[in-house]
């Protein structure tokens, strides 16, 4: 039963979201409590005459402008604050722009200027609720419909609510209400009632259900009904027509909401049913949540519906947020697989097209076979019973009725459009075979032939004798040769007949008249060569080639120059991975990119970028999926289904990119509207004037009504009067000054979708007040009473200059006395200066003497330091013949080294024959052990002696650098020790590649990697399934590392600062000598490196070497 309902769900959904004829096909974008929503259970949706979007929700009314849920609640201690928090309708007061809302508990006004509520004062039975209003301005009221309270209305002059009691409508239950003229239109739940407001009569148009809805057109009064579908009321002729289950004309009998479109298609929301559209024509298409596709509705019950002038609609839903389809600039009609509906694609991934005499369009896919469309249905194309294998299309070419079909991996087929098929081949026996069995491109040219490009070159085929010809022309410069080696990927017959053939690192063409190939030189306009040009898709117009490449961008080859121009992300490009081209005939291209579907107008070089809020199947296309038809549409295939449009001039939508102030902040608090800083709200505000104190930091917010692209929107700002360039804000909605200077500037805002084409721009006038010591009175006052103090001050220094003369006078007369006394004093100093002179000569003569005295004693220092100088000297030589002798001393002791150890290894090997010669003669148990211990010890005295003559030749050979083949190494170490024991049991992965260069010692190097990988066939794990040594290596600047891991034993963390001594075991089940991971260490360090180790017990051990180039190795040493 449970596979049923499943099958049952899958098939409503995919009926629900299958494309129709007619182009009704919506996508919708979901806004939910994750994006700023306080509540999912929308209640009703307006956007208001100033942009904003206005949300009644269960849990306050919100405003989104684009970027920032803005939410309004009741606050029980402020009176100017929502009536409650439930909210049922918003209903817009024009030209004011204020609003009408309805709560659970009675009616507030919204002042937007100043972001302020008026709540008015009602007394209703328990229960009311007050679920719609309609504005009636020639009666200066606003009609509240109440459930529980009946009909009311708000008197505009006299500020007051009123019950109106006639015919008992205070007692109704009202749900919905509108104003036709004179007449009240009230959706109750005892029917459809009719108020004359002139004479007060109540006339019942339909009892059959409660009415849940109502919508008011030029022709019909539309009523949702709660258990009967949808009614229409014609207004000329009183005929009620019926729309439900029964009939088809809804899917749903339960209708919450109405709204009309621009093209007079009706939105009837649902309670359970999703969206239903009823055409002009009659026909009602419908609209499903899936759990499967994003863009499907988040709720199939529709709550409210609000669709705007230019016909982008706002869904409001149960417990489900708001939805949201804007209209694209080009209406992209989709086609993909869906779940059990064989009107759809088997697989999404589309891999061909062709266009058939009849205006049927052949689809290719990469794994659901073959498709045609025709007249907007899709069809499953199914092939003679020994070809459906065949799930893999590559290419398709269409011949008058017949269709050629290029497969991968199963050659070409020809199906003639009659029933009767045949199959190309490869066949190694036949030379007139076709090359490969994948066909990546199929063209034909004004000859007849029919050009395959395959994995293996490009075969000419002639129809009429089945028979291919392998052309074979070398290009220059190249090995490969055009029609018997490359992978064509896709090939052009140009207007002159020529052939252009792209492969990857390859575009040519070839000449038939003249049987000649030219390999197209990749050289831009600057003279700069395209290294590795991979051709995707080609396209010819009068200006030469279009060239679709992966990750070098667009390139046009204009024939005229040779030359390339490449246009790529710097330039504007989504992405530079162009796999499909197309060409409108005003000349603008229309490009599959992995950055989107992309409108290229080459005459002022902008892109715009379609993705799948537009509709579009994904954002990354397949290679050379793409067609234009002769009617002018455009198709273009990816991994998620195609898409086919009629492409048209079209223009940016300048109110999706329009600007609007949303919050003002001085030192990051928010500024409330009807402030002494902000009179008005700052959505409704031009001009703010800031004393200069309050200008240290302000910060202004700004969004663009934008709800489809927002995150890809652009901004730019710019304050006149302080910088003249525009400031790029990036994706930051807000911006913040510091410490402005008093004046008046111009803020001005302005955004982008692609950086090229700009809205228009937002301005705001801020006025910075001067402080009072920077007005210009002050600045007045300040200079008079400068010059006042000046002058004082010149008086002032007039009469203290006469008054400081006479002290002068007086103190020059004093002075005067004073230094006659003063001469007289200096005459009788001067002689005695005179004694003082011939008691210094004396003395002078008394330290010559003396000086002498000390010349000689520096002679005696100087023979004393000759006589330490020649004793040092000899001392020294004394030294250096020591010195020369321990190094000779050393040498023999190596040469010793070596020779002994080379003289015991000859006999151990000899003594271990001998030993294996027992083993295969003698099969006692017992002998054999003795056997097996006295060769486990020659082993280990042999490695022990290895260990010897490493260490000697470390010690004695001189450092040699040179260029040293890594990979080549590493495989010689292991081909040395693949007779070590356990060598057979372990996994090597080396993951060096082939010709990897490095400088060092090999002699030492050598030596490393021997006792690494020894030292890790040692202590591998028995236990573990797999024993794996790693070898990998990375070059730096000066230094070059070898990384040696291995799964085994490990090693405890206590042990690893001294597994380097010499003869240590860090284990007991040690088997070696405890000289080899000493001998890697006295190596690195003699060629100046480091060795460092890490491991974890039981599970890894990992050691890196670093070695340094020969140039740090001199430095160093």
């Amino acid at each position: 039963m449970s596979l049923l309902l499943l099958c049952l769900t899958g098939s409503i959904i995919a009926t629900a979201q299958a494309p129709s004829p007619d182009g009704l096909q919506l996508f919708f974008k979901r806004f939910s409590t994750e994006h700023g929503l306080p509540q999912p259970t929308i209640n009703s949706i307006i956007r208001d005459s100033r942009g904003f979007v206005w949300i009644a929700t269960e849990d306050g009314l919100c405003r989104f402008d684009g970027t920032e849920f803005r939410t309004f609640r009741h606050a029980p201690d402020d009176s100017t604050t929502l009536s409650h928090n439930v909210v049922h309708f918003i209903e817009e007061e024009r030209p004011s722009g204020n609003l009408w809302v309805g709560t659970v508990s009675g009616i507030s006004y919204f002042d937007r200027s100043l972001e302020r509520f008026k709540v008015y004062k009602t007394t209703h039975p328990p229960g009311t609720i007050y679920a719609n209003a309609a504005l009636d301005k020639k009666r200066n009221r606003l009609w509240l419909a109440c459930t529980v309270g009946g009909l009311r209305y708000l008197d505009l002059s006299l500020q007051k609510v009123i019950a109106v009691k006639e015919h008992d409508l205070d007692k109704e239950n009202i749900w919905t209400i509108k104003v036709d003229g004179d007449s009240l239109m009230l959706g109750t739940t005892g029917g459809l009632k009719v108020l004359d407001l002139r004479t007060q009569r109540v006339t019942m148009i339909d009892n059959r259900s409660a009415i849940r809805s109502l919508l008011i057109d030029d022709q019909n009064l539309w009523f949702g009904t709660e258990g009967h579908g949808l009614g229409s009321l014609n207004r000329a002729t009183g005929q009620i027509t019926h729309y439900n289950r029964q009939n088809g004309g809804t899917n749903n009998d339960a209708v919450w909401s109405l709204a009309k479109d621009k093209d007079g298609n009706l939105w009837i929301g649902t309670d359970g049913g999703g969206l239903n559209i009823l055409t002009p024509g009659d026909r009602t298409h419908y609209y499903l949540h899936s759990e499967f596709d994003e863009r499907s509705l988040s709720s199939n019950t529709i709550r409210a519906i609000f669709i705007e002038p230019g016909g982008n609609g706002w869904l409001g839903t149960y417990n489900g947020g708001v939805n949201y389809h804007e209209i694209p600039p080009v209406r992209f009609r989709l086609y993909k697989s869906e779940f059990l509906n064989k009107n759809s694609l088997r697989h999404n991934a589309v891999s061909a097209f062709e266009e058939a005499d009849d205006g049927t369009i052949w689809v290719g896919t990469d794994g659901g076979g073959l498709h045609y469309l025709k007249n907007g249905i899709i069809y499953r194309y199914e092939f003679p019973a020994q070809l459906r294998h065949i799930n893999v299309i590559t290419s398709l070419l269409v011949e008058g009725t017949a269709l050629w079909v290029g497969t991968f991996q199963h050659g070409l087929v020809y199906l003639d459009g009659r029933g009767g098929w045949k199959q190309y081949l490869y066949d190694s026996r036949d030379k007139t075979s076709i090359a490969s069995n994948t066909v990546w491109a199929l063209k034909k040219d004004s000859l007849g032939y029919l050009w395959a490009g395959t994995d293996r070159g490009v075969n000419r085929l002639t129809p009429k004798t089945g028979i291919f010809n392998h052309l074979d022309h070398p290009l220059e410069g190249n090995i490969n040769r055009l029609f018997t080696d490359i992978q064509a990927q896709t090939i052009l017959v140009s207007s002159n007949n020529t052939l252009w053939i792209g492969s990857n690192g390859l575009l040519a063409a070839y000449i038939p008249s003249k049987d000649s190939v030219i390999e197209i030189s990749r050289v831009d306009e600057q003279g700069r060569s395209i290294p590795d040009l991979r051709v995707k898709a080609l396209l010819e117009d009068n200006e030469g080639i279009w060239i679709g490449t992966y990750g070098d961008g667009l390139c046009q080859y204009r024939t005229t120059s040779g030359r390339f121009h490449i246009i790529d992300e710097r330039d504007g490009l989504p992405d530079n991975t162009v796999l499909g081209i197309c060409q409108e005939t005003s000349g603008s291209l229309w490009l599959s990119t992995n950055g989107g579907l992309t409108h290229f107008e080459e005459s002022d070089t902008t892109f715009t970028v379609f993705n799948e809020s537009y509709g579009v199947q994904g954002m990354i296309f397949n290679r050379n999926a793409a067609l234009k038809t002769r009617d002018g549409r455009m198709l273009f295939g990816g991994t998620n289904g195609f898409n086919i449009f009629t492409p048209r001039e079209f223009a940016h939508d300048m109110n999706t990119l329009a600007v609007v102030f949303t919050g003002f902040r001085i030192f990051n608090e928010q500024v409330k509207p009807g402030s002494d800083l902000l009179a008005r709200s700052i959505t409704e505000t031009t001009e703010i004037d800031l004393s200069h104190a309050d200008s240290r930091l302000i910060t202004l917010q700004f969004s663009a009504f934008n709800f489809l692209s927002q995150d890809n929107l652009i901004y730019q700002y710019k304050l006149e009067g302080f910088e003249n360039d525009w400031q790029v804000a990036g994706k930051d909605h807000s911006v913040t000054f510091t410490n402005l200077d008093p004046s008046t500037y111009r803020l001005l805002v302005r955004t982008s979708l692609n950086g090229q084409t700009w809205g228009p721009q937002k301005m705001l006038r801020i006025t910075i007040q001067n402080v009072w010591w920077k007005t210009w009175y002050f600045r007045l006052i300040a200079f008079l009473l400068f010059c006042a103090m000046g002058f004082s001050y010149y008086r002032y220094r007039v009469y203290k200059l006469g008054k400081r003369k006479k002290e002068l006078e007086r103190l020059v007369a004093q002075q005067s006395r004073e230094i006659k006394r003063q001469n007289e004093d200096l005459a009788a100093q001067n002689e005695e200066l005179k004694a003082q002179n011939e008691e210094m000569s004396a003395q002078q003569e008394t330290i010559t003497k003396q000086n002498l005295m000390l010349l000689e004693a520096r002679e005696s220092l100087q023979t004393i330091n000759e006589s330490l100088e020649q004793t040092v000297h000899q001392r020294t030589e004394k030294l250096n013949e020591t010195i020369h002798q321990l190094n000779k001393t050393i040498k023999e002791l190596d040469a010793f080294v070596y020779s002994a150890s080379h003289d015991l290894i000859a006999p151990l090997k000899s003594v271990m024959g001998l030993i294996d010669l027992m083993r295969r003669q003698n099969q006692q148990d017992e002998l054999n052990a003795y056997i097996d211990r006295t060769e486990l010890s020659i082993k280990k005295l042999e490695d022990v002696i290895k260990n010897m003559i490493q260490y000697s030749q470390n010690s004695s050979l001189v450092v040699t650098y040179e260029e040293i083949d890594l990979h080549q190494l590493v495989h010689e170490c292991l081909s040395d020790l693949k007779f070590f024991p356990g060598m057979e049991a372990m996994v090597f992965q080396v993951e060096i590649e082939k010709g990897f260069l490095v400088n060092g010692d090999q002699k030492r190097i050598r030596i490393i990697l021997n006792n690494l990988i020894n030292n890790a066939v040692k202590y591998r794990d028995v236990n573990k399934e797999i024993c794996r040594i790693k070898i990998t290596a990375e070059k730096g600047k000066s230094v070059w590392k070898l990384n040696v891991e291995d799964n085994g034993i490990g090693i405890p963390k206590q042990y690893l600062s001294r597994i380097f001594e010499m003869f240590y075991r860090a284990t007991e089940r040690s088997q070696g000598s405890g000289l080899g991971l000493y001998i890697v260490k006295e190596t690195v360090e003699r060629l100046y490196g480091e060795i460092y180790v890490d491991s974890e017990y039981g599970q890894w051990t990992r050691f890196t070497v670093a070695i340094p180039d020969e140039r740090v190795y001199i430095r160093k040493k």
